[in-house]
């Protein structure tokens, strides 16, 4: 690989782009992202990994027309966040639109003084009026495509590793059907990452694992409250037992699944509050993995009842002890597109 000129402060994104579109150098182009980078492109989509990034380029770069170099904007900053920019040829983009609007409220919302642009007072005070503004905005063109009969767009659903939730599938497929222009993303993940990806909007929709209670200021819809089970073979010298008490599990070793995941979160919570440490030995993401493990006697699986019906080679013990019940939740934000309010339904219909 070519020995290349790396950026060493926020400006020279903007400058070393250029030169390297313009050179048609996709690799160069690659290289200003980190290996792990995420770009939104093509629309609707995501390109992930520094190796897809370049091959995007290399397919886009030959179509696209030179770049001219242009002055940049301050950059803005936050943290460790840099944000930067250039003004439009034509002034019809942000900033000339942003000048206007301070012309229009006799203040300065953004101060320009310095290498780096902050809000000012006034700014800050008319951010949240801004945020309303866009939302409004989002509102009416929701309203506009619902006189319409118009649902359009993507539609990113999420589902905890090991999903063996077979409704989740069929409101998915009727959905599918019912709207066939929709474009549906599915991601599996663990439940803590997918409740934080949809407060952050990255996910529309996740079918999730938590532990007592639903995520805060998010809807849902509760699919299972179960108790956890203790999953042993039948010569086990547990398999007899009616209950078998937190405390006296302590002194196996289990398999469980992930942190992360509801079942975990569950356990590991009611052991925290017993003051207990448990001795995992084996974490599997899928749930048919862990009773595999445990009937090959690796360990005591740790599961939810509704788990463990599907394995009738072990026995089920209930385990007591534990506060909290272990959930399995559909969760989405309150404010919902017209694609999701039309996914609802289905979702009602197939987990009623």
């Amino acid at each position: 690989m070519t020995e290349r000129e790396k950026a060493r402060k926020p400006e020279d994104l903007t400058r070393l782009f250029v030169e390297r579109a313009n050179a048609k150098d996709a690799e160069g182009l690659a290289l200003l992202y980190e290996e792990d980078a995420v770009m939104a492109y093509p629309p609707g989509q995501q390109t992930v990994g520094r190796a897809a990034i370049q091959k995007l380029w290399e397919e886009a770069l030959p179509h696209m027309p030179a770049f001219e170099p242009e002055q940049p904007l301050p950059t803005l900053i936050s943290g460790d966040l840099a944000l930067t920019s250039t003004p439009p040829s034509d002034g019809a983009g942000a900033r000339a639109q942003v000048r206007a609007l301070e012309n229009e409220l006799g203040a300065e919302l953004i101060d320009r003084s310095g290498r780096v642009a902050r809000l000012t007072e006034a700014g800050t005070v008319a951010l949240p009026y801004a945020q309303l503004a866009l939302d409004a905005a989002a509102d009416l063109r929701e309203a506009v495509d619902a006189v319409k009969g118009l649902i359009r767009g993507h539609l990113a659903v999420g589902m905890v590793t090991g999903c063996e939730v077979t409704p989740l599938f069929a409101a998915l497929a009727a959905f599918h059907r019912e709207h066939p222009g929709i474009e549906l993303e599915l991601t599996e993940e663990k439940s803590s990452y997918l409740v934080n990806a949809v407060r952050t909007g990255e996910v529309d929709i996740a079918l999730v694992g938590v532990a007592g209670t639903t995520p805060e200021h998010l809807s849902a819809q509760v699919i299972a409250s179960e108790g956890l089970v203790a999953l042993v073979p039948p010569d086990h010298p547990q398999a007899s037992a009616r209950a078998l008490p937190l405390t006296e599990l302590m002194a196996y070793s289990l398999v469980t699944l992930p942190e992360g995941t509801g079942i975990r979160a569950t356990f590991d919570e009611a052991c925290v509050t017993a003051g207990l440490i448990p001795d995992v030995v084996l974490v599997a993401s899928a749930p048919g993995a862990v009773a595999d493990l445990a009937a090959r006697g690796l360990g005591i699986a740790v599961l939810s009842e509704s788990m463990a019906k599907v394995h009738a080679e072990l026995v089920a013990v209930p385990v007591t002890g534990v506060p909290i019940p272990a959930l399995l939740a559909l969760v989405w934000r309150p404010r919902t597109s017209p694609a999701l309010s039309a996914l609802l339904p289905h979702c009602r219909r197939e987990f009623h």
